[in-house]
């Protein structure tokens, strides 16, 4: 039932939300076998640090060596590649002489798990303006843990720092597994626990948070004014639904990051209150776009069987998708779970954006078939053109959204990672407001308030009811054709509505 699904979703944020206690790294491995990944990346600004913690450190099987290492420009670390090494080389032990070593950038620092001890050690310095200090121990929750602290000193040393895990069998016939406790510690003077280039964040969602905020009170008023207006649908009410609660996911997501600079932790409370909203927020925003797309209101008063599947795969596609999302939000960069959801999150949010051009397909091919056969081949036109701009709004969204903002992102010098997610709510915001103006009930709006007929039609036709209820959006949808000389200007608004098949099925 509704019910319990709302119960079991509610259930499962708050799960989260009070699992992920923290954005300062917390890694745990448990028999890791990959040999190479990512940890972690921050934008290290003078006077920043980086700490690195790590406990309760077992091995099983033959390991030659474990560790991390720490580079400069998260770019060079990805040309850390193992791929680059021969099938017995471990990059923690090459020589720096070697041919081997010279396949990768000489600037980084190593920290090797002593065997015997189970500690930290320094044994690769090159990283200019960079202090390593010498490995101290800890005691935490009755667990020891052995600690790092890299400080950057120079301000021409300030860059994207990455740390990477590495794991060395002793022979390739022999595959060992490390597990430990890691926690990553980096931040900026201030203090600020986002990095140089995400600082920004927060702010910037506070400013978009107040854009929508104006766009939902104008298109609120929009309705308001035109709540007689025969355009007017149901549609509209939901545009506005998903218009307030994206103003409050941005609001929520900014209160969000504000904790998370100052103090590398979420706030639960807030966390929660986010996750919820954007969930909702994601179907709302799905659900807007197949409507429309159906035309849904404007051009039928019924959703197709084809459409009501659409519905029954997309929505609960999407609340997975959101599901994904979240718990690659609360991830450690470098587990396994964040890189196993975020193919399936990418995966699932691609089937959906694919799955909702349909209906907007299926609405063009039946305006072009109305233009041509029924008596109102200017009104299917005008609607055709506007159909087709939808269209491409829908793709240019998905485009950017999903796969611009990416290379963006990652083409950016550190200090302007956020150029991505501002960039990407920018859109929104322009996809919105562009959506809200081609399909405003406003009487002046020149997509919907259309003419009863054709006015350069000359030929009379005889009063009858056409049904057009083939395949796909054209089921379910009424024409009718008057005489000319019985058209009066009495008809009412309510009855112009009926003839143009413009009256939804509530």
């Amino acid at each position: 039932s509704h019910s319990m699904m709302g119960r079991w979703v509610t259930g499962l944020v708050l799960l989260l939300a009070a699992v992920a206690e923290s954005r300062i790294s917390s890694l745990e491995l448990w028999r890791e076998r990959r040999h190479y990944f990512i940890v972690s990346s921050f934008g290290l600004l003078q006077g920043g640090t980086i700490t690195i913690r790590v406990g309760d450190y077992t091995t099983r099987g033959q390991i030659s060596a474990a560790g991390f290492s720490i580079h400069r420009n998260s770019q060079k670390a990805t040309e850390y590649d193992m791929s680059l090494l021969s099938v017995d080389s471990c990059f923690l032990t090459l020589p720096d002489g070697s041919a081997e070593a010279a396949l990768t950038q000489p600037h980084f620092v190593k920290l090797l798990f002593n065997g015997s001890e189970n500690v930290l050690k320094s044994d690769h310095h090159t990283l200019g303006g960079v202090r390593v200090t010498e490995p101290k121990s800890e005691l935490i929750d009755d667990k020891l843990f052995w600690e790092v602290e890299i400080s950057l000193m120079s301000p021409e040393a300030e860059d994207e720092y990455t740390i990477a895990f590495h794991r060395c069998d002793a022979s390739p016939l022999s595959v060992g597994s490390v597990s430990a406790e890691v926690d990553i510690i980096e931040l900026n003077p201030g203090p600020d626990y986002l990095g140089a280039g995400l600082a920004p964040l927060a702010m910037i969602y506070f400013i978009m948070a107040a854009a929508f905020f104006v766009c939902t009170v104008v298109w609120g008023g929009v309705l308001r004014a035109n709540r007689q207006s025969p355009q007017l649908f149901r549609v509209h009410y939901v545009m506005l639904a998903l218009m307030a609660a994206k103003t409050l996911s941005l609001l929520l997501r900014g209160i969000d990051y504000h904790y998370i600079k100052m103090t590398g932790h979420e706030n639960k409370e807030w966390a929660f209150l986010f996750y919820t909203v954007h969930l909702v927020k994601g179907m709302i925003l799905f659900t807007v776009i197949i409507l429309i797309g159906a035309g849904f209101g404007f051009i039928k008063h019924a959703l197709s069987k084809n459409e009501r599947n659409i519905f029954l795969i997309v929505i609960p596609l999407q609340l997975i998708s959101g599901i994904a999302w979240i718990l690659i939000e609360e991830s450690a960069e470098g587990s396994s779970v964040r890189s196993t959801w975020t193919s399936i999150g990418l995966m699932i949010d691609l089937v959906c954006c694919v799955a909702v051009l349909f209906p907007v397909v299926w609405s063009i091919r039946h305006l072009r078939e109305s233009s041509a056969t029924d008596g109102k081949a200017a009104a299917s036109l005008k609607k055709l053109r506007l159909f087709r701009k939808f269209y491409v709004m829908v793709l240019a969204y998905i485009y950017t959204t999903r796969i611009l903002v990416y290379l963006i992102s990652n083409s950016m010098q550190f200090r302007y990672e956020w150029l991505g997610p501002f960039f990407a709510e920018l859109v929104s915001l322009i996809f919105y407001i562009t959506t809200g103006v081609m399909f405003s009930p406003e009487p002046g709006n020149e997509y919907l308030d259309v003419p009863d007929h054709d006015s350069d039609d000359d030929v009379d036709h005889d009063s009858e009811e056409a049904t057009i209820s083939t395949t796909g959006i054209s089921d379910g949808m009424k024409r009718v054709r008057r005489h000319k000389e019985e058209e009066t200007p009495a008809v009412s608004s309510i009855q112009q509505r009926k003839d143009m098949g413009l009256e939804p099925d509530f």
